[in-house]
């Protein structure tokens, strides 16, 4: 049986679209009408088993708050997950405000830096998602 278990099935795969919905939604927060990126953050930490169950099934907690370096820069990642189906990292940035081509290019800078620097031997590279207010539909697409 163990055998049989540890060979992938077609039935096993899954897409990332498949894997990741839209919308989220994040009322069991509770947060106010106004609150910042790191209150959304503390409130999505403090309430982790209810953001994975909205996330989905498959989705494990990595870090918080991890650093990164690009040149002489310092970045920190929201919220970093794993998703086992998809066998890769999810890096998480959440925004406030309408998606822009800045948030794009961060995200693609990010998941650049984690398939060199984080990705272990047989992962699949990062997947990023960016959880923002409005998706402005010209700016967001998938690679």
């Amino acid at each position: 049986m163990l055998e049989k278990g540890g060979r992938p099935q077609a039935s096993d795969l899954v897409t990332p679209d498949e894997a990741i919905k839209d919308p989220y939604f994040l009322e069991f927060l509770n947060l106010k009408d106004e609150y910042s990126e790191s209150h959304l953050e503390d409130a999505l930490i403090h309430r982790l088993e209810d953001f994975l169950l909205e996330l989905g099934g498959d989705f494990t907690f990595v870090e918080r708050q991890r650093r990164l370096r690009i040149g002489e820069t310092w970045f920190r990642v929201d919220p970093l997950f794993f998703h086992r189906r998809l066998r890769c990292l999810i890096i998480i940035d959440l925004k406030l405000t309408e998606l822009s081509h800045a948030d794009v290019g961060q995200m693609r800078m990010y998941c650049n830096y984690a398939r060199e620097h984080w990705t272990l031997p047989g992962e699949n590279p990062p997947v990023g998602l960016i959880l923002c207010a409005r998706t402005n539909a010209a700016v967001a697409r998938t690679d």
